[in-house]
């Protein structure tokens, strides 16, 4: 099955908000935390129900750990739906 990759507006502002916070530091490890985690984002497209299920607090919603980062995620039969992404030290519970 051919799914497509579909980003929300919270999960881009996410990645912006964490390439802003690394490159006022290093752009350099900013560029790569962010193409790791958009890696890990295609990645899911080939293999969607790798990454385990929240919970019953969230029905659907999966996640994937790229470093310090949570990629939280559903998968539909067209898409793979990425929701968010939090740096792991975070609540997810009262960001989701």
């Amino acid at each position: 099955m051919n799914r497509r990759l579909v980003v929300s507006n919270i999960a881009q502002f996410d990645l912006a908000n964490i390439h802003d916070y690394i490159a006022e530091r290093n752009l350099a490890a900013a560029d790569r935390v962010v193409d790791q985690i958009e890696a890990a984002g295609s990645a899911l497209i080939v293999a969607p129900f790798t990454g385990p299920a929240v919970g019953e607090s969230h029905p659907g919603l999966r996640f994937r750990v790229v470093g310090k980062y949570v990629v939280f995620y559903r998968v539909t039969d067209e898409a793979v739906w990425i929701q968010r992404v939090i740096h792991s030290a975070r609540d997810f519970e009262k960001l989701l």
